[in-house]
C-alpha cells in the first residue's frame, strides 16, 4: 500500500500494477502508521489508497516466515460487495492487531 494518491503517480510501475478504488469493510487503512486499524463509530466502508499488486510464485512467499505471518492479514478483495463469486485475489495487509481480529 502506498502513501500516494493516484494523482501523484505519473508513471508506470516497474514491476505490477498500480490498483486504485478499492474500499475496506469494517476496518481503515491508517495512512501514518501505514497499516490496517479498526474502523471510525458509524463508517462501514473506507476508500483504500493506491495499491502496488505484484504477482508472487509460492516458492517465493515473503510470508513462509511464522513472525512475518503474525503482523499480515490476508485479505480477500472482490469486485463488488457481494461475496459469492467475484473473489479475485488475496491482499496482503500490514497490522499491529492479531489477523484473526479482521
Amino acid at each position: 500500500v502506498l502513501k500516494r494518491q493516484i494523482a501523484d503517480i505519473s508513471s508506470q510501475a516497474r514491476e505490477g500494477n498500480y490498483l486504485t478504488g478499492l474500499y475496506l469493510e469494517g476496518a481503515r487503512w491508517d495512512m501514518m502508521a501505514n497499516n490496517l486499524v479498526s474502523s471510525y463509530p458509524k463508517q462501514m466502508y473506507c476508500k483504500m489508497p493506491v495499491i502496488l499488486v505484484k504477482a508472487v510464485t509460492a516458492d517465493k512467499d515473503p510470508l513462509a516466515n511464522k513472525q512475518a505471518q503474525r503482523q499480515i492479514y490476508m485479505c480477500p478483495v472482490y469486485r463488488t460487495t457481494r461475496r459469492c463469486d467475484t473473489y479475485v485475489f488475496t491482499a496482503h495487509l500490514k497490522t499491529k492487531a492479531q489477523p484473526a481480529k479482521w
